[in-house]
C-alpha cells in the first residue's frame, strides 16, 4: 500500500498499526478542478497523493495592482502528504484553497481519526513529526525561490525543487507559484531549453 510505504521511509510500523491506518483511510478518484478545501473553511482532512497533482493557493486583495490574482503556495504530487497545516493542527479557518490540478487517486483521513490513531499507536507520532519537519524544510526551500532576485534564478530554483513537475504543470500554475507574469515565465522556459541544447 503506497501510503504505508511512504510512512515506513521514516520507520517501520507494526502490523496492528498498519491495519488501523488502512481501516480509517478513504480513497477517492480526484478530478482536475475539484476543490478539496476552500479558504475560510476549517481543514479537517489530511491527504496522501498516490497519483495526480494538487495545489494550495490564495487570492490577492482585490484592489492589489498586480497581474497574478492567485498565488500558489505549494504543490503536492505522488507520495506526498498534504494538508492546510495551520488550519488542520489548530482547527482554525484556512487561509488557502486546495485544488486538484491533475486527476489522480488520493487518500484521506479525517482529523478525529488521525488523533485517535496517534493516541492508540504512539509509534505514529514519530512519523508525523518527521512529516511536519519535511514541511518546514520545504517551506524554507520555497522561500529561497521567492526571494530570488531574478526571474531566471526563480525558475532555476523551481526546476531544482520540482524537476518532475516542470513538464506536467500548466504554465499558469508555475507562474502563479513563482509570482511571475506568464510572458516572463515563457521567456525563461525558452531560455532554459536553449541552454540545455548547447
Amino acid at each position: 500500500m503506497p501510503i504505508i510505504t511512504a510512512l515506513e521511509k521514516y520507520a517501520s510500523l507494526s502490523e496492528a498499526c498498519q491495519k488501523a491506518i488502512y481501516d480509517r483511510l478513504v480513497a477517492f478518484n480526484a478530478q482536475a478542478g475539484q476543490i478539496l478545501l476552500t479558504e475560510g473553511e476549517i481543514c479537517d482532512k489530511f491527504w496522501f497523493v498516490e497519483s495526480g497533482i494538487i495545489r494550495a493557493y490564495f487570492h490577492r486583495d482585490s484592489d492589489s495592482d498586480v497581474l497574478m490574482p492567485e498565488i500558489t503556495t505549494w504543490l503536492g504530487y505522488e507520495n506526498r502528504f498534504v494538508t492546510s497545516v495551520g488550519s488542520f493542527l489548530k482547527q482554525t479557518p484556512a487561509t488557502e484553497t486546495i485544488e486538484v490540478i491533475e486527476s489522480g487517486k488520493i487518500w484521506r483521513i479525517c482529523y478525529k481519526d488521525l488523533r485517535l490513531l496517534l493516541h492508540d499507536f504512539p509509534e505514529l507520532n514519530h512519523h508525523f513529526r518527521m512529516i511536519y519537519e519535511d514541511y518546514l524544510i520545504f517551506y524554507e526551500q520555497q522561500l529561497r525561490i521567492l526571494i530570488a532576485k531574478t526571474a531566471e534564478k526563480k525558475y532555476e530554483r523551481f526546476l531544482d525543487l520540482y524537476p518532475q513537475l516542470a513538464n506536467r504543470l500548466k504554465s499558469r500554475y508555475i507562474a502563479s507559484y513563482l509570482d511571475m507574469h506568464p510572458v516572463t515565465l515563457s521567456k525563461e522556459r525558452n531560455h532554459t531549453k536553449k541552454k540545455d541544447q548547447h
